[in-house]
């Protein structure tokens, strides 16, 4: 499954704005973040380190054991809407049930230029479509990402979710792909902004997810004792 997160190949890394040296984040270091990228801190969230892609490869692999394995088609199909899931930067969008009803993730991208997540014409409406058949296979529900995140800031997330809206949206973004990321942002604010509906949306930042899975036992100490010497030295 951790070769899934980058089966999408990411070509042209400075065009893309890949950062080949990702931050591991303290909250306080998150919410400076946010600020740059325009994100509301009531909207805030921070995935966790181990729930989300643990809960992913738990999923996808109960449902590969049940294919055949002789059918191939199947299999392609499966593993396609998997690696989708399991991208670093993704839209979300869902019923006022949480029933997904579209997604989106990286590897739809144009790259290298303009990198235009609209390039389909998905976003021309509200909810938005795709014709893209893994990208029409919905799998998890809202709860999903919930279980696996948490506000970056509960005080100010207390005050969300008095009214039911019509729609939820999540974002998952990080400073890995801060292009991809900024871009989607951006997006959504174009298009989602002045809309009858009533959306709550919740920015959900995955970088420390993202690195916590892809380290070995070394390199998870080595961060957790600088996680460590950063907070004394701000406290």
């Amino acid at each position: 499954m951790t070769a899934l997160l980058f089966s999408c190949r990411v070509a042209y890394r400075v065009i893309l704005g890949v950062d080949s040296t990702p931050e591991f984040y303290t909250e306080e270091d998150l919410k400076k973040e946010c600020k740059k990228f325009d994100i509301p801190l009531e909207q805030a969230w921070i995935m966790d380190t181990s729930i989300y892609y643990h809960e992913i490869k738990k999923y996808y692999k109960s449902i590969f054991e049940k294919i055949d394995k002789k059918d191939s088609i199947a299999l392609k199909q499966i593993y396609r809407v998997a690696k989708d899931d399991s991208q670093p930067v993704q839209l979300r969008v869902f019923d006022r049930e949480g029933i997904e009803i579209f997604k989106t993730v990286n590897c739809y991208l144009d790259p290298p230029i303009p990198m235009d997540w609209n390039s389909r014409g998905a976003f021309n409406q509200f909810p938005p479509k795709t014709k893209i058949e893994s990208l029409n296979q919905h799998h998890l529900n809202y709860d999903f990402f919930l279980n696996a995140a948490h506000p970056i800031d509960k005080t100010t997330a207390d005050n969300v979710g008095k009214v039911d809206p019509d729609y939820f949206v999540i974002v998952i973004w990080n400073t890995y792909m801060k292009r991809a990321s900024r871009k989607l942002i951006k997006l959504i604010g174009e298009k989602f902004s002045n809309l009858e509906q009533s959306i709550e949306f919740k920015y959900i930042n995955n970088n420390n997810a993202l690195i916590w899975q892809l380290a070995n036992d070394e390199q998870k100490e080595k961060i957790l004792k600088a996680l460590k010497k950063k907070k004394n030295v701000n406290h």
